[in-house]
């Protein structure tokens, strides 16, 4: 099998991803009995929208309106929107296994958790998404909490606090976040390429001295590969005893792996996902924006070399359990007390 240079591979992803998709925003409104309404927005100022550059699935089971904006100044601005109802989370999961969006190729899922305790119910309700490529590096091991969660900042958000008040130093956390991000990039392909390599020296039956020198050659190849050179012919030069070995297919099969994971990586179209929530927020590792609602910027990093759940809890007061709970203390007080007064005479 023929090898495919991972960075002319990345070169060439990095020109599709340049591409100009319209702006989504992908609402969840999670209801009290797990039901959810699903709101799909997408808007564009250079094109009209098709159906088929959803983010997520869409068919003809769901209420599709599109529309043309213009604006005073006269700028045309093309909308479409879609919406179903959906009994529950299952549901949902269900089209994400058929698969019929620009984003197919994702593993995604959805979960509603419902927690009742008389006086309070807690709601939670989360989209996990699998990793991309076997193997890596996580993010979170690189990035500190801030940081992760900045970078998981609606794309509007993050924009206002770069041009805010406090810029410089949302600037200057951009600014890191981006050189992290791209050394932990480049440092996750080669951990992935490591660990393909040897699961598959492992699957042929390699001898375990082949398998250690594959396990070994992770620094070696860090120090060595950047993305401007011949992928190739650093691995000819780092793996040379392995592929004199005879195992230059399973080599080439590693870098196929890690190929194809960059592939998917880029062509994955972002949008900001929101979960509008039954009651008060409680907690989540989202952006709060209005109230009971939180909202993300779906990006192929958070969830490239780790799965990464994109999460919402909130709660509500159970009145009527305070009013039972307080109509039966005055049945046991009315009933105490003549009897106290009777013991009295």
């Amino acid at each position: 099998m023929k090898s495919r240079n991972i960075a002319v591979s990345v070169a060439l992803a990095v020109m599709l991803h340049g591409c100009n998709p319209p702006e989504t925003i992908v609402t969840n409104i999670v209801h009290p009995d797990g039901s959810v309404t699903r709101r799909v927005e997408m808007r564009s100022s250079t094109d009209s929208i098709r159906v088929d550059q959803s983010r997520v699935p869409i068919d003809t089971t769901w209420l599709i309106n599109d529309y043309v904006e213009i604006s005073e100044e006269g700028d045309t601005t093309f909308v479409m929107t879609a919406e179903k109802l959906f009994q529950d989370a299952e549901e949902i999961n269900e089209e994400y296994r058929k698969g019929n969006d620009v984003n197919s190729f994702i593993k995604r899922s959805v979960c509603y958790e419902r927690r009742f305790r008389w006086f309070v119910t807690y709601y939670r309700f989360s989209e996990r998404f699998e990793k991309t490529i076997e193997g890596g590096l996580p993010l979170k091991d690189y990035l500190e909490v801030e940081e992760m969660e900045f970078l998981a900042l609606p794309d509007f958000v993050s924009g206002l606090l770069l041009e805010g008040p406090d810029s410089l130093r949302y600037r200057a956390l951009s600014e890191r976040i981006d050189s992290v991000v791209s050394e932990w990039f480049r440092l996750g392909l080669i951990s992935s390429f490591i660990h393909n390599a040897t699961g598959l020296l492992e699957a042929e039956g390699a001898d375990w001295k082949v398998i250690e020198e594959s396990r070994s050659k992770e620094a070696e190849l860090a120090e060595m590969y950047v993305f401007d050179i011949d992928t190739d012919s650093i691995i000819g030069i780092v793996f040379r005893k392995i592929i004199e070995a005879g195992y230059r297919g399973v080599i080439d099969s590693a870098l196929m792996v890690v190929s194809d994971g960059i592939d998917r990586h880029w062509s994955i179209r972002s949008y900001t996902l929101k979960s509008v929530m039954p009651g008060k927020l409680k907690g989540g590792n989202g952006y709060f924006e209005n109230p009971g609602e939180v909202a993300w910027q779906v990006k192929g990093e958070l969830f490239l070399f780790d799965e990464f759940e994109f999460r919402a809890e909130s709660y509500r007061q159970n009145i009527w359990a305070w009013v039972v709970s307080g109509v039966i203390v005055l049945i046991v007080v009315s009933g105490l007390l003549p009897r106290r007064l009777s013991r009295r005479q």
